[in-house]
């Protein structure tokens, strides 16, 4: 079947887009790994691969491939002599990239997946299928927003196209320098373009890579078996674009953090969360932010610095000679820095972070266990007793809420809250 054939020599193609963020691969994801597999395992048998850097890439500014051909000049007359405008003409029609879902859409080409499908924040997915009559490419579908989005509305950063999967002999795909889908030879792509950044030499399948950063790059497959034209065109661009602007955030969907404001004294009651700790007051859940105004330094490489909508993470903060780590979450409908998320849980331990932390209640590091059961006797609570005596306060009204209090020897010596 042309169609196994076609993917069984789309290993750079397709290993260059695993690069990329492919999230929600969905119902190709068998697909593409069976196909991962057979192309693996005949690159081993039948190819002779050696990889090279060029030094420095040359570009030129014009192209010197000539062609007489009215649509070639119509579409040539549009598009840059840049190979990193990340364009290509399709049957005249100029695709650069990146450009919205949309805006592809109206060059005539019809999604075989579903356009309502979400996108996470900041992510991407390889498309199925897009089909124009019997043709065939495939895409990459970015969302750049703060939020979720569905394909719709998100966009299209880059496809692959391989002359296998085009049937129609007059259809006309260009890139920059008039340098044409299975006519084209690498001899006039490196007139046209000069020396690729990196490329693949190969006795069946080289390519050549034009890649000015990370993200953004345009590979290009040439075919031994037919004087090495070009057979494939790789094109994926991720740089968000100048005049994006991210989705409008409403109140209702702001983390608990950008709304938050920290307790004046301690809650007389348990279950109110307000906590004392190391000199300052706050009430859980409370911003990350909250503990960096009070001088508790994020340690970046300990921690999540972005956190998905919904999500939660871990940070490490530290202050001093004392450092805790603690769980966060993202409880708005769009991704967030994390110091916009909210702190969950918090403990001190003296084996751990060993500071002073007092609780709703009346309760704090260093009272006697006799205080300790006289503050909570009104709460229902676990006691389990070993080497260390450890109280478990359930919330009654929040399920995996509540507190555990350890004592040694009669003193309390650790606390943790859990919200």
């Amino acid at each position: 079947m042309w169609q196994q054939a076609a993917l069984n020599r789309n290993l750079v193609g397709i290993n260059r887009y695993k690069r990329g963020r492919l999230i929600h691969m969905k119902k190709k994801a068998a697909v593409i790994m069976a196909v991962m597999a057979g192309m693996l395992a005949m690159t081993a048998c039948e190819q002779k691969t050696t990889v090279v850097k060029s030094e420095k890439a040359k570009t030129t500014e014009t192209a010197n491939t000539e062609n007489t051909s009215a649509k070639n000049e119509k579409a040539d007359a549009e598009l840059s002599a840049d190979i990193y405008a990340f364009q290509v003409s399709i049957d005249g029609k100029i695709l650069q990239f990146p450009m919205t879902y949309q805006n592809f859409m109206e060059t005539g080409w019809e999604y075989t997946g579903d356009e309502e499908a979400g996108i996470p924040a900041g992510s991407g997915m390889l498309s199925d299928w897009f089909k124009k009559g019997d043709d065939m490419m495939l895409g990459y579908i970015t969302n750049f927003d703060t939020r979720s989005e569905t394909v719709l509305n998100s966009y299209i950063t880059g496809i692959l196209i391989t002359d296998d999967y085009i049937q129609d002999e007059e259809r006309e795909i260009l890139l920059p320098g008039k340098i044409a889908l299975g006519t084209s030879t690498q001899d006039e792509v490196l007139k046209a373009y000069g020396d690729p950044q990196d490329s693949i030499e190969s006795d069946t399948f080289p390519t050549m890579t034009y890649e000015p950063g990370e993200n953004q790059y345009v590979t290009l497959t040439f075919n031994r078996a037919k004087d090495s034209i070009l057979s494939e065109i790789l094109i994926r661009n991720e740089i968000v674009p100048d005049d994006f602007k991210t989705s409008k955030q409403d109140e209702e969907t702001a983390p608990k953090g950008k709304a938050y404001k920290a307790p004046e004294v301690l809650s007389n009651h348990l279950f109110d969360y307000t906590v004392s700790f190391h000199g300052a007051l706050y009430q859980l859940p409370a911003p990350v932010s909250e503990f960096v105004a009070n001088g508790w330094e994020l340690i970046e490489d300990e921690s999540e610095m972005v956190i998905e909508s919904q999500k939660t993470g871990r940070v490490t903060l530290t202050k001093g000679d004392q450092t805790f780590w603690a769980d966060v979450m993202n409880d708005s409908d769009q991704t967030e820095e994390v110091l916009n998320c909210v702190v969950t849980n918090l403990a001190a331990n003296v084996k751990g972070c060993d500071v002073e932390m007092g609780i709703s209640g009346g309760v704090h590091m260093g009272m006697t266990q006799e205080r300790l059961e006289e503050a909570i006797k009104q709460y229902d609570y676990k006691k389990e007793v070993n080497s260390y005596t450890y109280y478990e306060i359930a919330d009654p009204d929040r399920e995996d809420c509540g507190y555990e209090v350890i004592v040694k020897d009669g003193i309390v010596t650790g606390i943790e809250i859990m919200t």
